[in-house]
This record gives C-alpha cells, sequence and structure tokens, in this order.
C-alpha cells in the first residue's frame, strides 16, 4: 500500500478499548504498520496521547456507561478478581495505548 487514509486512524485507535485480546494485539500491530506512513503517523501519536489521559467528560461518559451496562462483561461480574471502581473500558484502552508506545 502506498498510502493510508485518515478514516483509518480513529477505528484503529478505538478497537484498543477491547476487551479482546486478540483484537487489540492485531489493532497495536496495525497501529504500528500505519504510525510508518507519514500521513498518519502524527494523528496516530496524537490520539494514543489522547487515549492515555482521557478528558473528564470522557471518564464521566465512560463510568455511567459501565454503571448501566444491563450484560457486563464477564470479568466484571467474577467474584475471584478484585472489583475496580473506575470505568474498565479507561484502564483498557490505557493499556493498550501504552503497549504501542512501547513497541
Amino acid at each position: 500500500i502506498g498510502s493510508a487514509d485518515h478514516g483509518l486512524v480513529e477505528p484503529t485507535l478505538m478497537l484498543l478499548r477491547s476487551y479482546h485480546v486478540s483484537v487489540q494485539q492485531e489493532a497495536c500491530e496495525l497501529i504500528v504498520h500505519l504510525i510508518n506512513y507519514e500521513e498518519v503517523s502524527q494523528s496516530i501519536l496524537c490520539g494514543l496521547v489522547a487515549l492515555l489521559r482521557p478528558s473528564a467528560e470522557e471518564r464521566t461518559s465512560q463510568q455511567h456507561h459501565h454503571q448501566t451496562m444491563s450484560t457486563p462483561p464477564a470479568i466484571l461480574s467474577d467474584e475471584s478478581v478484585g472489583q475496580i471502581p473506575a470505568p474498565l473500558p479507561i484502564f483498557v484502552q490505557q493499556a493498550g495505548a501504552a503497549r504501542v508506545l512501547g513497541a
């Protein structure tokens, strides 16, 4: 591929919110490849930093969504693991962004 479209950046970054490890892994690999394209590299880096530091509005929105989910992911219902008080998607996206930046 000779170039990368800007339309790929945000959907690809949002894959880092997935609870599925395989989806996150594929997203990380795609981001590592996309970052080599000059036309999208700056957008990707800015997006990764934004995922590391979500806005107060995004944190509040995620927390509200987390509290009103009708069927939470099984990991949230597992009594054998500690309960996470903050919205899990925020932690998941931060871990995914950190993984890509460390690659």
